[in-house]
């Protein structure tokens, strides 16, 4: 079975590739998964909203999965278990050829869970490829440890001086219903660092799991055609360009999409423009600007990115 790992920084177009992944015949998005014990889908919750629209309990997607996957077990118990073995701390253990017994036990039982997830999502879904959104390196990591999933990785990037930019928003969660839910926001220089080491996690987990594609933000939304059908080429030759939901730069977004979390725009149906998010040149404050430079440079220049930008 083939999954899709986008791994990267939030807020740099994962939402939106995700989706138009999604589109593809024989191809199935699911959302950022390592979120799914938070959501309260395992157990019908109405807290937040599945991509279709519709709280957990009325969607004709999850219930299905999530009763194939969770059998055996409970959806308490693989909470606990992602949280124990999925986070990103334990990449130095899942990544290193020694971890302790108790903790390997638990490792191999999350492991098969989120294994059955995959496949479970692909039958219902009707899909030859799984695409995942969570972007994070622990669950990325986790992934060399599941086994029967050929795993590849589309390493997404985008300037961090965009990234800083948009976590200094404070924005609303659009997919809680029933109270006002606020996203984080974070300063220029925790921005910066994190979007160097989760870039630098995203890179090794490509290397070891043989299979890496990285992918600009700015590429994407300047060829959405263009990036998208390399991408397929790559991954999955039998999908074919006729397919691609995507002319100039207009997205159809005609697919019901299961995902969860996320951009608002997994809400989005019908005809979508992409346009570029480059507020940040003019927006972002020139000191916030020198501190991701300085912070970054060394990945800026390795992903293409100037040193200076005008503004």
């Amino acid at each position: 079975m083939r999954v899709v790992y986008i791994a990267g920084l939030g807020r740099s177009g994962s939402t939106l590739l995700a989706r138009l992944l999604g589109q593809l015949p024989g191809w199935v998005s699911v959302g950022e998964l390592h979120n799914l014990w938070r959501t309260g889908a395992p157990g019908g919750s109405a807290e937040e909203l599945c991509g279709c629209g519709r709280s957990f309990a009325e969607c004709t997607f999850w219930p299905p999965v999530l009763a194939t996957a969770l059998a055996g077990t409970t959806a308490e118990e693989a909470a606990d278990l992602a949280a124990a073995t999925s986070r990103i701390r334990h990449v130095p253990l899942l990544a290193g050829p020694w971890r302790p017994k108790r903790w390997s036990r638990r490792l191999e039982r999350y492991a098969d869970v989120v294994g059955s997830l995959y496949g479970a999502a692909a039958r219902n879904g009707e899909a030859r490829v799984v695409v995942d959104s969570s972007k994070d390196a622990g669950p990325l990591w986790l992934l060399t440890r599941v086994p029967g999933v050929d795993v590849s990785v589309l390493h997404l990037v985008r300037d961090p001086r965009g990234v800083a930019h948009s976590w200094g928003k404070r924005l609303r969660r659009s997919e809680f219903v029933d109270r006002e839910v606020w996203m984080p926001s974070w300063g220029p220089a925790e921005t910066a660092w994190r979007w160097t080491y989760t870039n630098l996690l995203a890179e090794a987990a490509g290397r070891r799991l043989g299979a890496c594609r990285r992918v600009r933000y700015e590429d994407l939304v300047a060829d959405p055609r263009g990036t998208l059908a390399a991408l397929v080429r790559w991954v999955d030759p039998q999908a074919g360009e006729g397919t691609l939901p995507v002319t100039g730069s207009r997205a159809r977004f005609d697919r019901t999409t299961h995902t969860l979390a996320g951009n608002p725009m997994r809400f989005e149906s019908g005809p979508v423009e992409i346009r570029a998010d480059d507020a940040w040149r003019r927006d972002l404050p020139r000191t916030s600007r020198g501190i991701v430079t300085a912070l970054t440079w060394p990945l800026l220049r390795r992903y293409g990115y100037p040193l200076r930008v005008a503004r």
